[in-house]
Parts: C-alpha cells; structure tokens; sequence
C-alpha cells in the first residue's frame, strides 16, 4: 500500500512538473569576432536563446510590424513559423537586416534558427524599409526574460528610423512588453518604426 501511495505521489509531481514547463526566449551575447562577422555582412543583427519546452505551443512564430507616425499598418512586412516535434533547448536565432546596394529602402530580412542537434533552417524575405529620407536610426533587442504564456505576443525588436533634426528617443522592447506604454504613443513622432515580434503558439499564423 505505501509503495502505491509513493508511485501515485511520483507520477502527480512528474505530471505537475510537465504543466509547468514554459517556452523562453533571451538575449543572446556574441562574441567579438561574431559581432565583427555580424556587422560585416548586415546593418543590424540581434541574437536570442530559446528553450522549447511546452509542445501544447509548438509554434514558434516571427514577423515585423510597421508604424508610420505611430499608426500601425495593416499589413506584416515578413512572417516566419516553425514547428516542434520535439522538446528543445539551447536553440538561437539570428535575425538580420542587410541592404541590397541597389535601394536604400530594399532590405533582406534573414532569419536563421537553429537547435543544439545541428539541425537549422533559415528564409529570406525581401522588404521595403520606408526611411521617408530619414537619416537618423536606432535599435534594440534588449529583453528580459519576456511572458510567452497564453499565446502572448512579445516585442523582441524595435528597430526606428527619424529626421535628424528630431532625433530619436531609443526604446527598448521591455518598455511595450510590460504594457506601460503603446507604440502609438511612442512613435507618433517617428516618420517609420518597426517592430519585431514573436510568439509561440498552439497554431501556425498567417499573414
């Protein structure tokens, strides 16, 4: 009777202990000479670690939205998805904006993800960056251990460009995830911003 007392109490605490596994997501530090890398071949690169633990969200879903004097836009600029099969940790992803030579507004947007079994997958999407003749520009992907519970979308990224006359008030995602503020009222005074989130859910979005 006490050793089915004991294996009833051990299967409720592996059972509990599955219900609380989250999925997270940080930044991630590069190294001098991947910052060099990094710098060399995009205008902006940021990094992040991932752990994909909770497989009830085996969606991991990325994409840009664009703000125009604070109005959010319709339409995403990109959109990348991927699911999980498996549990997964130690995961990076690498997103990265990178000029064409040809348009100061076309840029590539780069994503790559990959885990810790040498698995990869990367895309590519081309986008119009509607600078409006602005020549001062900022980013940040300065995140701290962010709320994904509940299908929530996460800022990751903010990437603004404005006048030089105005100049910029840098944000850093933290400042829209814990809800103090909104992007309209942050970037009203900003020709164009974008912002980069992500989310992971139990279905794969779509434009």
């Amino acid at each position: 009777m006490r050793k089915a007392s004991l294996l009833i109490i051990f299967l409720i605490m592996v059972l509990a202990g599955c219900g609380n596994e989250k999925n997270s997501m940080g930044m991630l530090s590069l190294s001098e000479r991947e910052n060099q890398l990094a710098s060399a071949l995009a205008e902006t690169t940021f990094a992040y670690d991932l752990e994909h633990k909770n497989l009830d969200k085996p969606h991991f879903n990325v994409w840009v939205e664009e703000y125009v004097h604070g109005e959010k836009q319709e339409e995403y600029l990109m959109m990348h998805s991927m699911m999980r099969t498996e549990k997964s940790e130690d995961e990076r992803l690498y997103f990265s904006i990178q000029g064409t030579g040809e348009d100061s507004e076309k840029k590539i947007v780069r994503i790559i993800h990959a885990d810790n079994r040498g698995h990869s997958m990367s895309s590519k999407h081309d986008v119009m960056l509607n600078k409006e003749g602005s020549d001062s520009w900022s980013s940040s992907n300065e995140i701290d251990e962010p709320d994904f519970s509940d299908e929530q979308e996460v800022v990751i990224g903010i990437v603004q460009y404005a006048d030089t006359e105005i100049g910029i008030t840098g944000v850093v995602p933290e400042v829209l995830n814990n809800g103090t503020r909104s992007a309209e009222e942050l970037f009203k005074d900003n020709p164009v911003s974008y912002l980069i989130k992500a989310q992971f859910s139990s279905e794969q979005r779509s434009q």
